[in-house]
């Protein structure tokens, strides 16, 4: 089947934008656009999933951070302060054409599953770092699926006793080193002065000190989850994303030494991932892929709601 055959739109909806592409048959995007939310009532989030592109789409695939039910229900979606809401019908009554409904980790995992690291191996794990902290797996070629997975429980994971405390009160958990959020503020007390995250990696690369050491730590963080996940599971592929993909791009030799001390001398080599694969892409376009490539995998396989 040709790529240009059908187009689908991929919609990925934060707690201020929504970030759209429409894409070809094997997701890749033709046509990318964001949108800024007026307000965080589903009804203004809904009109605002217009995407005037003038290209006829076949179906439309949505992803947010937060619990989904059955590909149609947000059971949770805390960046928004929705509960129980029915999205994919009042989406396909605003927009008349089919909907598929995931968790943002879940949908960028089958993206990569049908177009991306799946294509080359039956077994691996995808680590998102941004906001939060995201995790999604494959197993013998089946995405595990749960509704606690959109609670986000892989950032819990204990990394450092002695390290920083997350939002929750957790002591050196993955959240704590790794949201863009945490290494910004712990990057502001080390600096004198706010910074956002571009900054904080940009002058640790410059070469400062503290700023340096605070990008280090995380980078040994990301490998001893990364080892955890392998150790647990035994994939051997970790696909790396999220618009906080610049920490690994960063240090990669941190983060690989650090997931080798927590691995058995004769265990295989991790195979990293990372994508997108430079920071001039490190936005939510390819969140927004991952939706898309939902509505995709399941208007092939006949099970998007309609």
């Amino acid at each position: 089947m040709r790529a240009d055959a059908g187009h689908f739109a991929g919609l990925k909806i934060t707690g201020s934008e929504i970030f759209a592409v429409i894409t070809d048959l094997r997701a890749e995007p033709v046509i990318s656009q964001r949108v800024k939310l007026r307000d965080r009532q589903v009804c203004a989030v809904v009109e605002a999933m217009e995407v005037q592109t003038g290209i006829q789409v076949n179906g439309v695939g949505i992803s947010l951070g937060g619990s989904v039910a059955d590909g149609v229900t947000v059971l949770r979606a805390p960046f928004l302060g929705w509960r129980n809401v029915q999205l994919a019908a009042k989406v396909q009554d605003h927009l008349h054409r089919p909907v598929a409904l995931e968790n943002d980790v879940q949908a960028l995992t089958v993206a990569q599953q049908w177009f991306g690291a799946g294509r080359r191996t039956e077994n691996f794990a995808v680590l998102t770092i941004g906001a939060g902290v995201g995790y999604g797996l494959v197993l013998n070629d089946r995405l595990i699926e749960s509704a606690d997975w959109g609670l986000g429980l892989i950032g819990h994971f204990p990394i450092d006793p002695g390290g920083p405390q997350c939002a929750a009160g957790h002591r050196g958990c993955a959240r704590a080193f790794l949201t863009i959020e945490s290494i910004c503020t712990l990057a502001a007390q080390a600096y004198g002065e706010p910074l956002d995250y571009a900054d904080v990696l940009r002058r640790a690369a410059d070469g400062h000190r503290q700023l340096g050491q605070l990008i280090t730590q995380a980078g040994r963080a990301l490998g001893i989850l990364a080892a955890a996940v392998a150790n647990l599971t035994g994939v051997k592929t970790i696909v790396l994303s999220g618009e906080g993909i610049g920490l690994f791009l960063a240090v990669e030799p941190t983060v690989r030494a650090a997931a080798a001390e927590r691995r058995d001398p004769e265990a295989a080599e991790l195979d990293f991932v990372p994508t997108p694969d430079n920071l001039a892409s490190s936005d939510f376009a390819e969140w927004a892929r991952g939706a898309a490539a939902v509505a995709i995998e399941r208007t092939l396989l006949g099970v998007i709601s309609r």
